[in-house]
C-alpha cells in the first residue's frame, strides 16, 4: 500500500525542514493508506466543515477520510467517512459550510460526487468520455462552490480505469448549476 501524510505546521514555524522518517514528525497529524496499486496517488484534497473537522480525499481508493480534533486541538486518528461503489476517486474537495455537504471531483468516474453530513454519497453530475468543448466534465480535478453553482476544473490526464482515456486540447472550466442546494 501507499502511505500519504498530512502535516500541520503552526504559524511561526514556516521554515520547518521535515526530517525522515516522516512518520515520526511532530507535525504529522494524519496518515492515509491507499490500496489501489494501479493508481499511485494518495491523499489529495483537504477541506473543513462548519464544526472544524478536517476531511482528506484518498484519490486512489475513492474514499473520504475525516479527522476530528479534541478540545486541545490534538487530532484524532482519521476514519473513513464516506465511500460508495460508484465513487472511484477523491481528488479536489470543497465543503459548503452552510450545509456541510462536501463536493468531490471524482476524476476516475468523470463525475462530481456529493457527500451529505451523514456520510451518504450521490452523484451530482457525470459525463461520458468527451473532449470538454461543450462544457462537459473531462476528468475533473478541483471543485468549488460559487453562489448556486459548482465550478470544476478539468485535468485531462488519463488514469488507469478512468472514463477519460486520451489526452485532448484542454477545455478546463465546467459550470454545474445547483437546484435547491
Amino acid at each position: 500500500p501507499q502511505i500519504s501524510g498530512v502535516f500541520r505546521i503552526p504559524l511561526g514555524d514556516e521554515c520547518v525542514t521535515l526530517e525522515r522518517p516522516l512518520e515520526e514528525s511532530p507535525y504529522l497529524i494524519a496518515t492515509i493508506e491507499s490500496k489501489n496499486v494501479e493508481v499511485a496517488f494518495g491523499a489529495d484534497g483537504l477541506t473543513f466543515d462548519s464544526k472544524g473537522n478536517l476531511y482528506i480525499g484518498n484519490f486512489a481508493d475513492g474514499t473520504l477520510h475525516k479527522v476530528a480534533f479534541a478540545a486541545d486541538g490534538s487530532p484524532r486518528p482519521p476514519e473513513i467517512f464516506a465511500r460508495a461503489p460508484f465513487m472511484k476517486s477523491c481528488d479536489g474537495i470543497f465543503c459548503d459550510v452552510t450545509t456541510d455537504k462536501i463536493y468531490i471531483a471524482d476524476s476516475i468516474a468523470n463525475a462530481v460526487q456529493v457527500v451529505r453530513p451523514d456520510g451518504s454519497v450521490y452523484t451530482l453530475a457525470q459525463d461520458p468520455e468527451n473532449d470538454g468543448t461543450s462544457g462537459q466534465l473531462d476528468q475533473p480535478c478541483e471543485v468549488l462552490l460559487r453562489g448556486n453553482e459548482i465550478i470544476s476544473s478539468n485535468f485531462d490526464f488519463p488514469v488507469p480505469g478512468g472514463v477519460n482515456t486520451k489526452y485532448e486540447t484542454p477545455n478546463t472550466i465546467v459550470r454545474i448549476p445547483l437546484d435547491g442546494r
